[in-house]
């Protein structure tokens, strides 16, 4: 399992440097120089094209603040490649910590350590999520990781901790709204209507 991350932590890691649309890159460093200026709250309003919950807006802000340690001129450039690494760590590192989380959960419920490896290899290894991870630097695998996550720890019986995981896929993307609603709806039918209730508030 070590080698499969590896290797999938360094096959994303060639592509950091390079960038798709110079226009979103432009926005990142304008939000990321927002939440780095202190505004948490107000961000939205400085930079309008930002049309995301606010998970990714602070990431950006971490990474600007990360990439000023370094760049003491104070000028610093979204398309430098120290901070392209910053931004696009969390969403690498989220990719193998869902690879890592899929290979336990499939080796908790087929009990079968050759399908386990098998399958988070597959989502590891997807050139699809390479790509968009590595160069694009979309952060849905960010949303995923969390919703990956929350299936695990409710499949653990953990269901605050799960919960807790699907609040951050929904401040993170879109997407992850309908999947919040099928959690719930799940635990609901299992468990009651109340630890449904519970989950989804």
């Amino acid at each position: 399992m070590l080698l499969l991350v590896s290797g999938a932590f360094f096959a994303r890691l060639w592509f950091v440097p390079a960038w798709y649309s110079p226009i979103e890159i432009r926005n990142w460093g304008k939000i990321g120089y927002a939440v780095a200026s202190g505004h948490l709250a107000d961000f939205y309003h400085l930079v309008p094209q930002y049309r995301y919950p606010p998970v990714w807006g602070y990431l950006l802000g971490l990474a600007y603040q990360l990439d000023a340690l370094i760049d003491t001129s104070g000028r610093i450039s979204p398309f430098d490649a120290t901070f392209l690494l910053f931004a696009k760590l969390p969403i690498i590192l989220a990719d193998l910590v869902a690879g890592l989380i899929i290979y336990k959960l499939i080796k908790n419920v087929k009990n079968n350590q050759r399908q386990a490896l098998f399958i988070s290899g597959l989502y590891l290894f997807n050139p699809w999520l390479i790509f968009v991870t590595g160069k694009w630097g979309h952060f849905d695998g960010i949303c995923a990781f969390f919703l990956i996550a929350a299936v695990y720890l409710l499949a653990q019986k953990r269901r605050g901790a799960s919960a807790i995981a699907t609040g951050l896929a929904m401040s993170t993307k879109q997407f992850a709204y309908p999947f919040g609603l099928v959690l719930s709806l799940l635990l609901l039918r299992k468990q009651g209507w109340r630890k449904g209730a519970m989950f989804f508030v």
